[in-house]
């Protein structure tokens, strides 16, 4: 394994090849109904960016970060482990954005982190799900050569949150259409059930 992580890079992370997927890859459900994937109504396009694949030698991880679309994550540990440290939302004006390693903080650097809450610390084994809320920092580091898998998702809970960030990052006029406007009906409806 850590030949091929080698010959690859030190670590990986890529959301193409979402269209080698199985069609009944979101077929899998990790949560009852009312927390329902919606991404699954979203323009292939949007879907294809929420789907990862993460590949990376022992040693390396992410900096600290919130995903940027205000979605929620489902992430599987399909080989190796992962170290994981979390700080929920509340905590953003004490964070920095990929710039402190929450492992070992330099509080003279980052001296805002001192005043943090506790962080969630744990590691990810191998063939274990995290489902992390829309918002949460984290920061990721692989114990061992590691492979994991990533989906984004967005439900009733962070459907505005979401909307919000896609409609900034992409423009009104996406938003409003022919591919995106049924979604937008679609997912309020639901929204005001």
């Amino acid at each position: 394994m850590s030949v091929l992580l080698a010959a690859l890079a030190s670590y990986v992370y890529s959301s193409h090849f979402y269209h080698v997927l199985s069609k009944d890859f979101h077929k899998i459900h990790l949560l009852d109904n009312n927390q329902k994937d919606w991404t699954l109504d979203l323009p292939p396009k949007e879907q294809s960016e929420l789907t990862w694949i993460f590949m990376g030698l022992k040693g390396f991880g992410i900096g600290t970060h919130m995903d940027r679309l205000g979605q929620h994550v489902c992430s599987a540990q399909i080989f190796g482990r992962k170290h994981w440290i979390l700080h929920p939302p509340e905590d953003t004006k004490w964070l920095y954005h990929g710039d402190v390693n929450l492992m070992e903080p330099d509080y003279l650097t980052h001296p805002r982190y001192i005043n943090a809450s506790p962080a969630y610390d744990f590691v990810l084994e191998r063939g274990e799900v995290l489902i992390l809320p829309d918002q949460w920092w984290h920061n990721t580091l692989a114990l061992d050569d590691s492979i994991s898998l990533t989906h984004d998702f967005v439900n009733i809970s962070n459907v505005d949150a979401y909307l919000k960030r896609l409609e900034a990052r992409r423009g009104k006029e996406y938003m409003e259409s022919e591919e995106m406007k049924p979604v937008m009906e679609m997912w309020m409806a639901r929204k005001n059930k």
